[in-house]
């Protein structure tokens, strides 16, 4: 005997319903979001800089690296000779700390100027410039 699937004369199945074409069209606009997610998120989060590393990127790579505010308008690092002058925004006790930073291409060591345990900051941190601290998408849109 024929089963429920079979298709045939004495068990028809109606046609198969198509999508309208809104429907479709949004459907379509939902996939490629998320496939432009899919791809900037990753790009933004992890690709080199681009061109030459302002005082800007490396001021806003270095704050991210030790883990302070990044949202304020802090001035540039500016370069010294050889290495640069960065100040970070120190929470509690709402001031800046300078951090002397020597870099290496697109990586840097930071080694702060002044007695670390007065700040209660890491003496020294170690990071890299990457995309996003050139775009600083957060201090851009004002987060």
């Amino acid at each position: 005997m024929a089963g429920a699937d079979f298709v045939g004369p004495e068990n028809p199945l109606p046609p198969p319903r198509r999508m309208p074409w809104w429907q479709r069209a949004i459907r379509m606009a939902v996939i490629a979001v998320l496939v432009a997610l899919a791809v900037a998120v990753p790009v933004y989060l992890l690709a080199p800089p681009v061109g030459q590393i302002s005082g800007h990127a490396l001021q806003w790579s270095v704050a991210r690296e030790l883990d302070v505010a990044t949202s304020f308008g802090f001035e540039p690092c500016e370069k010294r000779g050889a290495a640069w002058d960065c100040a970070v925004w120190y929470d509690v006790g709402s001031g800046m700390v300078d951090y002397r930073v020597t870099r290496e291409g697109r990586c840097w060591d930071a080694r702060i100027r002044g007695d670390a345990r007065e700040f209660a900051m890491p003496a020294t941190a170690h990071g890299c410039v990457g995309l996003r601290d050139q775009i600083r998408l957060v201090q851009r849109i004002g987060l």
